[in-house]
């Protein structure tokens, strides 16, 4: 496939690709005016790095850029406040004007929804929450195991670290789900999510680190009963919103994949 500027060509090659997923990455340098008969005609731009189309020529991703004018700490404790000036690009070119923006700079964390698939049960934790103070007369949410990732930690070793603290178990095996941001409006946080065996039958009573005011109360129930309880809102904070949709929809593999090894 060929596409066309002002006094030069450039030729892009596509990969076989999915018929249900027909996009490909096309990388570009120079002024682009037209391309040829596959693609719709798009307005000239100066590009400086990746730009992505489909079949039909819809942008899916355009040049980015941000500039960091400048920033500067507005509090350091547990959490931290940033003030940030900074200036993007716009979708229809050029520049942002300079604006200030508020970050609270957390770092990454993990997350790993405990799983039996002996007997299908999954392992949830209730405890205190802060940020639900205000919006229900009993702050207290049911999640899944999570902590913060200090410094010379690596995931992996903070999920099978945080199991042992928080619910009292140790994982046998751990799977990878994704990563996501909380809320990147205003959080720097990074959320890395696991699914982690372990044997529920071990698991019981109240755990926590006791110097970090932990107060965690451990719950074993069947997955169909934990969906329930998402279902009807009790469970109602996103990280285990979706480790247990991931759950539903990972189930079957999972329990083949992780029997099969025994």
């Amino acid at each position: 496939m060929s596409a066309t500027g002002i006094g030069f060509k450039f030729t892009a090659t596509r990969k076989p690709h999915d018929p249900e997923q027909p996009r490909f990455p096309l990388f570009l340098y120079g002024v682009v005016l037209a391309f040829d008969r596959e693609l719709t005609f798009v307005k000239s731009s100066l590009l400086t790095g990746k730009i992505t189309l489909g079949l039909r020529g819809d942008i899916l991703e355009t040049v980015k850029k941000v500039r960091v004018i400048e920033q500067e700490y507005l509090y350091r404790g547990f959490l931290s406040l940033k003030r940030i000036r900074l200036q993007h690009t716009l979708f229809e070119g050029g520049w942002d004007e300079e604006i200030d923006r508020e970050l609270i700079d957390r770092g990454d964390c993990v997350a790993v929804l405990l799983y039996d698939p002996d007997v299908d049960a999954v392992v949830l934790i209730e405890q205190f929450r802060v940020g639900a103070l205000g919006h229900t007369e009993k702050p207290w949410l049911m999640e899944i195991v999570a902590g913060m990732v200090e410094s010379g930690e690596n995931p992996e070793s903070v999920a099978y670290r945080e199991t042992i603290e928080e619910a009292g178990c140790a994982i046998k095996e751990l799977r990878y789900i994704c990563e996501y941001y909380s809320s990147p409006g205003a959080l720097s946080e990074r959320m890395i999510l696991f699914c982690g065996r372990v044997d529920s039958a071990q698991v019981g009573g109240v755990h926590g680190v006791p110097t970090e005011h932990e107060d965690i109360q451990t719950w074993v129930m069947s997955f169909e009963a934990a969906l329930d309880l998402m279902r009807q809102g009790v469970i109602n904070s996103a990280t285990p919103i979706i480790a247990l949709q991931w759950l539903a929809l990972n189930r079957e593999a999972l329990q083949r994949e992780w029997r099969s090894k025994e």
